[in-house]
């Protein structure tokens, strides 16, 4: 018998992705006009090629790198370790790096953070614990840990504002035998 199973790694991001590139081409657009003035006050003509530098510009100046692990500020890992038909979650969070080794939990992530290190080398705290029993189908399973799984990011859960990824859960959650892994027996 297994006494203990991961089921998923999930990451919690700072912002969802839609935003993260809206904000980014806003921000590169606002710093391509800046320039353009800036530049226009010393003297320097904007032409098609001083617009396509100046965007060069403020795109390295940005650094526009991918969305993806880029905006994480935490990971949730699903597992079922028992006793019992239980699966829990638990998390890893960004943290500070302090000048004496040690580290602190964030309070404010800003754009730009850097995504490490995690607090601790143990999961830092347990978020939820689902229990389930021989009546529960695997549609039902997966219906209640995917509304565990997204009131952590609602306005009274433990990361709210925040997105959490589910698009691996999603695809994969409601073909997987709950039951089977928990060993629920009719």
């Amino acid at each position: 018998m297994v006494i203990h199973a991961t089921f998923f790694e999930i990451a919690i991001y700072r912002i969802d992705e839609d935003s993260w590139s809206r904000s980014a081409t806003e921000r590169i657009a606002e710093g391509t006009q800046n320039l353009l003035v800036d530049w226009a006050g010393m003297g320097i003509e904007s032409d098609s090629r001083a617009v396509e530098r100046v965007q060069r510009i403020v795109r390295f100046q940005e650094r526009p790198v991918e969305w993806q692990y880029n905006e994480v500020i935490a990971w949730l890992r699903l597992v079922w370790d028992g006793p019992g038909p239980v699966i829990k979650a638990y998390v890893w969070q960004v943290g500070h790096a302090r000048y004496d080794g040690s580290t602190t939990f964030r309070s404010r992530y800003q754009r730009g953070f850097k995504p490490y290190p995690f607090v601790g080398g143990d999961p830092l705290f347990k978020v939820f614990e689902d229990w389930f029993d021989a009546q529960h189908s695997n549609a039902e399973i997966y219906s209640q840990l995917r509304e565990s799984l997204t009131d952590l990011v609602s306005a009274k859960g433990v990361f709210p504002r925040r997105f959490i990824d589910l698009q691996a859960f999603d695809s994969v959650g409601p073909h997987f035998d709950w039951r089977a892994a928990l060993c629920l027996r009719n």
